[in-house]
């Protein structure tokens, strides 16, 4: 298991700019194709995007405070609204899925940490 960095981390030592970048401004076509997919479809996938190290880390710092997170269970279909009547009950448009989530409260995440590195 990797170790997760315990000092200040940078944005720059987050993300795999090899592979991905976006801090280069000389990489417009590359940040215009992203748009553009995103665009296109709705969804913009960048695999690997964090580096590994980098998600231990904010792993470790997200369970530091979990304790103080904001926990939700929602019901709701694959378009995150209410059952609707106007289907039947067995129409996949009512078809009921569960999402169960914390959140951590921005005043709860430290200003020196990879998470708030990452979101800045």
């Amino acid at each position: 298991m990797l170790q997760p960095e315990t000092r200040l981390i940078g944005p720059a030592s987050l993300v795999d700019t090899a592979r991905y970048p976006i801090f280069d401004p000389a990489n417009a076509k590359f940040l215009n194709d992203c748009r553009n997919t995103y665009d296109a479809t709705g969804v913009l996938a960048l695999p690997g995007f964090i580096l590994p190290k980098a998600v231990a880390t904010m792993a470790s710092q997200a369970a530091e405070v979990e304790h103080l997170s904001f926990k939700q269970i929602k019901h709701h279909n694959v378009y995150l609204q209410d059952f609707d009547p106007a289907f039947d009950s067995e129409h996949p448009r009512n078809r009921q899925l569960t999402t169960t989530n914390s959140t951590i409260a921005d005043a709860d995440i430290q200003p020196d940490c990879a998470l708030r590195a990452l979101y800045n």
